[in-house]
């Protein structure tokens, strides 16, 4: 690396304030620091200056000022706005992390995949779940063969609305006054559960199965017009996601909702059902998972694939783990002058072709859609 990592954050809401102490300790890791900050939200602003205090990082107005003393960005702004805020970064010879999804398309991802190779920045795009422990052994499972013939996948990402969480809610001093969760019931601004929860199978499923073929998947509005605490928000993006859908000739359940939490099948929970053996991924919280393989007629293996070891753990806390272990992927690539592993806008356009098929599905009401 030329230079020491000078990181602009684009967005200072709750993901960026949840993932602030393990991105310090990140940082301190690479020698780099945080030089500067640009959010609408006063108070999500300032939130991060408090935490940040020791890198005294400057508030900026837009990003493009921002990027003029930075040499990379985090994008953590709604999903919608991170293609143009990626865009940005990237002409401005920024390095880039951008939370999930890239862009809305594949073609939008691949462009930008462009922009960044003819600039030779990194771009790293989240969710890079092949770079966790417990995805890179499942697929090193898979194909070992020791499942034998893939029979079927269950996939699934259900949670509660985020206004229900304790990190997101309006009273937390720490989330700004007051909390902007709306935009997740927009489709326009890249709101729903496909977008925000089950982005993270597909992450999985795409690479290790093959790029979505087909997909018959319904949907629901559930709350078209939702009251919180005295504020309103007419919602137009569906709550409801269930069907099926084919990657390379494996058919998998597609679940994910903002419905309510559950207390006993995992958020994010991924069944791989093979003629000789079972395979069940177990994301217990952000830093532990948990691999069940089950041969027939035996009892299950159990794996333990943590996010980070001890060491790590306690340097990061549990927080959102597998946005510091992409954004790992990104410092040392930039340090190490290497290609970005796994978490690439390639990997991203696959993704948004297999959310494009899923809602294309949804909207036909569930009827088969092709690619």
């Amino acid at each position: 690396m030329k230079e020491p990592i000078r990181l602009g954050i684009l967005g200072c809401g709750v993901i960026t304030q949840r993932t602030m102490q393990a991105l310090l300790a990140l940082l301190e890791e690479f020698d780099g620091r945080i030089v500067g900050t640009c959010d609408p939200n006063d108070a999500n602003v300032a939130a991060i200056e408090g935490m940040a205090a020791g890198h005294a990082p400057q508030r900026f107005a837009d990003l493009e000022a921002m990027a003029s003393a930075a040499n990379t960005i985090v994008v953590a702004t709604p999903i919608r706005m991170h293609f143009e805020h990626v865009q940005a970064a990237l002409n401005a010879d920024c390095h880039v992390y951008t939370h999930k999804t890239l862009a809305a398309t594949a073609a939008e991802c691949l462009e930008l995949g462009g922009l960044a190779g003819r600039g030779k920045q990194k771009l790293v795009c989240s969710p890079g779940q092949l770079l966790l422990p417990a995805y890179r052994r499942a697929l090193a499972i898979i194909e070992s063969g020791e499942l034998g013939e893939i029979v079927s996948v269950d996939a699934a990402a259900e949670a509660s609305p985020h206004r229900y969480e304790v990190e997101r809610a309006d009273e937390n001093p720490t989330a700004g006054q007051p909390y902007s969760w709306e935009w997740y019931h927009r489709q326009d601004r890249g709101g729903g559960p496909v977008d925000d929860m089950f982005v993270y199978p597909l992450a999985f499923l795409v690479p290790a199965f093959g790029r979505a073929s087909a997909a018959a998947v319904n949907s629901r509005l559930i709350e078209a017009v939702i009251e919180w605490r005295g504020r309103t928000i007419e919602a137009d993006a569906p709550d409801v996601y269930s069907g099926y859908m084919q990657f390379g000739s494996v058919i998998s359940t597609v679940r994910t909702s903002f419905s309510s939490n559950t207390s006993r099948v995992a958020w994010g929970a991924i069944a791989i059902r093979g003629s000789r053996a079972c395979l069940e991924i177990d994301k217990r919280n952000d830093l532990e998972y948990r691999l069940y393989v089950t041969p027939n007629g035996k009892g299950p293996r159990v794996e333990e694939c943590n996010v980070f070891d001890p060491a790590d753990a306690a340097r990061f806390g549990r927080a959102e783990c597998h946005v510091i272990r992409d954004m790992r992927e990104l410092f040392e690539a930039i340090r190490d002058d290497r290609a970005v592993e796994v978490a690439t806008p390639e990997n991203a356009a696959a993704v948004a072709d297999a959310i494009s098929l899923l809602k294309k599905s949804a909207a036909a009401g569930g009827n088969l859609i092709t690619a």
